[in-house]
């Protein structure tokens, strides 16, 4: 229950792993007895967080979007001024 919603806060992969699923088949198990109620709700509320998507981001995310955008030539022309647009703004609400 904790790998599909975690895995849909990643990149890419929430397309194809729908979490909230997960969380209602987990929510049923729970009431049949085969998983502890405590469980899924602390699997719940850890993916919740969306910290995985941040991290990757945060460790990988420039590199990524470079490496992929590739795939996609429409948006290799306009990614350095998006990403500089991107950081500026950041920058912004960071000092507010």
């Amino acid at each position: 229950m904790f790998l599909r919603p975690a895995l849909e806060a990643s990149a890419f992969i929430g397309f194809v792993f729908p979490g909230d699923v997960a969380v209602i088949v987990g929510g049923v198990a729970a009431w049949r007895g085969t998983v502890p109620l405590w469980a899924v709700i602390t699997a719940a509320v850890a993916v919740a967080v969306d910290s995985a998507g941040y991290l990757i981001g945060r460790m990988w995310g420039e590199g990524l979007l470079h490496g992929s955008s590739g795939w996609f030539p429409v948006i290799d022309g306009h990614l350095d001024k998006r990403l500089e647009s991107a950081r500026a703004y950041r920058r912004t609400v960071r000092d507010a």
